[in-house]
C-alpha cells in the first residue's frame, strides 16, 4: 500500500512537471489477485493522467527478494526486477528496441520536481572535479550519470571485491581512491543510455547476493551497483543536486 501512494505521487509529479518519454512503475512479487487489482487500479488512477495512451505503465516481475536461501532482502527486487523490464519490454540483449535511448532508474519515494528533458543537464550542480576539468552536461554510451550519496568508499572493501570476483580479473582489484570518489560513490537516481543500464543492471544482479553475503543491510544492494559500474568500466558523473 505505501509504495502504492509512492506510486501515484510519482506520476502526479510527473504530469505536473511535463515529463516527456514513457514512465514505467515495476512491482515485483504481486500475487495473481493483487496484480489484477493493481492493475485496474493504475488504469483508472494513473494511465488516465496523460492523454497520450501507454505512456504511463505498470510492469510485474516475479518475486526476487529470496535470492539466497535464508534470506528475505526487498531490495534485490531493484536490480533483478529492472533486469526483468529491460528483457521483456525492451527486448534485451538480443533484440533490444534503441540502444541509444536514456534510461532513468528511481526509487519509489523520488519525485521529479523538475523534467529531464533532451538529456540536457546542464543546470545541474555536479561536485568538484579535477582543476580546470569541465563537467559532461548530457548521458552518452560508456557517460552516465548519478546523484552523489553520503556513504563514501564504504562499497569499496576488500571483502566485497574477494567475494564477487573469486580471483577472476577486474579494474576493481587497481581502482585507486580518487577514481572511486569522482565516478562511483553513486545512488539514484541513474541515468545511463539503454545498453550501459542493460550491462550494468546485469552485473549488479550478479554481484547483488555475494555483497550482501558479506554485508546483510540495507545498502548491499547500492554497494553493489556501485561495484558492477567500476567493474564495466563505467564512471558516472555524480550530481550533488
Amino acid at each position: 500500500m505505501k509504495q502504492d501512494w509512492q506510486s501515484y505521487l510519482f506520476f502526479y509529479h510527473a504530469m505536473i512537471s511535463e515529463q516527456p518519454g514513457t514512465i514505467t512503475r515495476i512491482a515485483s512479487g504481486c500475487t495473481e489477485e493483487n496484480k489484477e487489482k493493481l492493475a485496474e487500479l493504475f488504469d483508472q488512477m494513473i494511465a488516465s493522467m496523460t492523454a497520450l495512451p501507454g505512456r504511463f505503465r505498470i510492469h510485474f516481475t516475479p518475486d526476487y527478494s529470496n535470492q539466497k536461501e535464508g534470506a528475505d532482502y526487498k531490495y534485490w527486487n531493484k536490480p533483478f526486477g529492472t533486469k526483468h523490464w529491460m528483457e521483456h519490454v525492451l527486448g534485451f540483449p538480443h533484440h533490444p528496441q534503441n540502444k541509444d535511448a536514456i534510461v532513468i532508474l528511481m526509487d519509489p519515494d523520488q519525485v521529479i520536481q523538475r523534467p529531464f528533458v533532451n538529456n540536457d543537464f546542464s543546470d545541474t550542480n555536479w561536485i568538484d572535479l579535477e582543476p580546470h576539468q569541465v563537467p559532461r552536461t548530457y548521458v552518452d554510451h560508456g557517460k552516465p550519470a548519478g546523484q552523489l550519496y553520503g556513504f563514501g568508499l564504504d562499497w569499496k572493501r576488500q571483502a566485497f571485491v574477494e567475494r564477487i570476483l573469486r580471483g577472476k580479473p577486474s579494474p576493481l582489484t587497481n581502482l585507486t581512491d580518487k577514481e572511486a570518489s569522482l565516478g562511483y560513490v553513486v545512488g539514484p537516481p541513474y541515468i545511463a543510455t539503454a545498453s550501459d543500464m542493460y550491462n550494468i543492471v546485469t552485473t549488479w544482479s550478479e554481484f547483488a547476493v555475494p555483497v550482501y553475503e558479506e554485508y546483510p543491510d540495507l545498502l548491499a544492494e547500492m554497494y553493489a551497483y556501485c561495484l558492477a559500474a567500476a567493474h564495466l568500466r563505467l564512471p558516472h558523473q555524480t550530481a550533488i543536486r
